[in-house]
């Protein structure tokens, strides 16, 4: 008898072992519900607007409204926070940080844009921070650049593993000078060994928050679907970068998929539960004018307060428009408009530049018609570029054209807003001839000559695609693009129609 129950003992110490390893960190039977907020490229939108979101004190009462019910909420940003608005541009992005954190967010990984004030703002602003800033595939030195890779929450006896990624299309989605000496390694790579890392330390949910995106300029190897389809093991993907609306989300090798769109239009929501090993999410999304929010006001207070210290800047009147000046991505992005040819028109008098080509995707808000303030320019151009006169041949603005026209009809950043130059579009064409009958200084471009054409920083430096810009020697500098752009509204006083730079070749439809 005594024989008989050692043996029993041990089978029930190892059925006890087996269990543990099945089910780390909650007991059987055991269900753990957790609320994920999560929301992604607000590009500075911290308050409301026709354009914009909802604003973050009003995001804040979405959050705030599930925690005062009392469950578990973790709360997850995924990049493009810190730059793109004056009220945060002039604060180099501190004021997203202080919103953040009484916010209570629990991690963020860095998009493109959050790199626009150099690498090392970024690590000054980590330190600001109460929550991670995470990005596992970001390293210089061979060693991590920013603190952590992952986080570790807990819920219940529940292990929730979130780690970081951002986009390798920093490298020239940002200022180039802004990343030098960062590598950024393929994400898969990096998640692989993050699932890994994370199923070690006994997570018992893994979350990858990245700021990847979909787009179809990007790399397939380097998209949120391309980690999820080759990396096993992960539960939901927070993502970020193509500003796409995934309201219930989208199942990729098991995993979750979600993504809130942009500047705080939504604010998305996950309801996970875990049981007994197995996850299971939902994805919703709160969107924009959805009823039972308020603002919060503490949030209000510190926008309202950085507002009224940078109003000796922004308030200053320079000049007005007698049309709306658009300059909405789905525009800029895609065609000619009054708002980018004012910019163009700008550069092109202040440098004297044979032409002017700069990239859509660098133009980021609309002027109604009327007074035009500094503050307006800032919003407009908020990334703090200068202006740049490279020499170029004919052929490498052709080159360049080409290039930027590339994707159309599709929105894509770099598309060619010019001045002093004009072109007709083909777009069914082949990569060698989407542009054709272009005209410079009021003559057919010759591939043989050298023209000087004016551009901005991030563009000269090879941002966005535009290597033959990176390659080719610099003329001259000017300062800052904003500026030009204020002294010329400030120097002709109105803003108004500019003659088509463009056409599209109607028979090539």
């Amino acid at each position: 008898m005594k024989k008989t129950n050692k043996h029993l003992s041990i089978i029930l110490v190892l059925s006890l072992i087996l269990l543990s390893l099945a089910t780390p960190g909650f007991a059987a039977g055991q269900e753990t519900a957790i609320t994920l907020f999560h929301f992604n490229d607000t590009h500075g939108r911290v308050v409301e607007g026709s354009y914009d979101g909802m604003g973050l004190p009003r995001l804040a009462d979405v959050i705030e409204q599930t925690r005062a019910e009392g469950g578990n909420v973790l709360v997850l940003d995924a990049g493009d926070s810190y730059h793109g608005k004056p009220v945060v541009n002039l604060n180099q992005g501190e004021l997203i940080i202080d919103i953040f954190n009484k916010l209570g967010v629990d991690a963020q990984a860095p998009g493109n844009h959050d790199f626009n004030y150099g690498y090392e703002r970024l690590l000054e602003l980590e330190e600001m921070a109460n929550y991670p800033i995470m990005a596992a595939n970001v390293k210089m030195d061979g060693k991590s650049l920013l603190k952590q890779d992952y986080t570790i929450k807990e819920f219940d006896g529940v292990k929730v593993g979130i780690f970081g990624l951002s986009t390798p299309e920093t490298m020239y989605k940002t200022n180039p000078l802004n990343v030098i000496g960062v590598d950024f390694e393929a994400p898969a790579k990096a998640a692989a060994e993050m699932v890994t890392t994370l199923k070690a330390e006994g997570c018992d949910v893994i979350i990858a928050l990245g700021h990847l995106g979909n787009d179809e300029e990007t790399k397939m190897e380097e998209t949120s679907k391309y980690v999820l389809e080759n990396v096993d093991g992960i539960d939901i993907f927070v993502d970020g970068h193509s500003h796409e609306t995934l309201a219930n989300g989208e199942m990729i090798n098991g995993a979750l998929l979600v993504q809130a769109g942009s500047y705080d239009k939504n604010v998305g929501r996950v309801d996970i539960t875990v049981k007994d090993g197995v996850v299971a999410a939902t994805a919703t999304m709160i969107e924009k004018g959805a009823e039972g929010y308020e603002d919060n006001a503490d949030i209000q207070a510190l926008i309202d307060a950085t507002v009224e210290e940078n109003r000796a800047i922004t308030d200053v009147k320079i000049g007005y428009s007698i049309y709306e000046l658009n300059g909405e991505r789905d525009f800029v992005r895609t065609g000619e408009t009054r708002m980018a040819n004012l910019i163009t028109t700008a550069i092109g008098i202040r440098t004297g530049a044979d032409g002017v080509i700069t990239n859509g995707g660098g133009i980021r808000a609309t002027i109604g018609q009327g007074t035009m303030t500094k503050g307006h320019i800032l919003e407009v151009l908020p990334f703090g570029n200068y202006v740049v006169v490279k020499n170029l041949s004919g052929q490498a603005i052709l080159d360049a054209l080409n290039h930027g026209i590339s994707a159309y009809p599709a929105t894509n950043g770099a598309f060619p807003q010019v001045y002093g130059i004009k072109y007709t579009l083909n777009y069914s064409e082949t990569a060698d001839n989407y542009v054709s009958n272009v005209m410079i200084k009021n003559q057919a471009l010759n591939p043989m000559e050298m023209y000087t054409i004016a551009t901005n920083d991030f563009m000269a430096a090879g941002g966005d695609g535009y290597t033959g810009f990176g390659d080719a020697t610099t003329a001259a500098e000017y300062g800052d693009m904003a500026d030009v752009v204020i002294v010329h509204i400030e120097k002709y006083g109105i803003a108004g129609a500019a003659p088509k730079r463009w056409i599209i070749n109607q028979e090539m439809k």
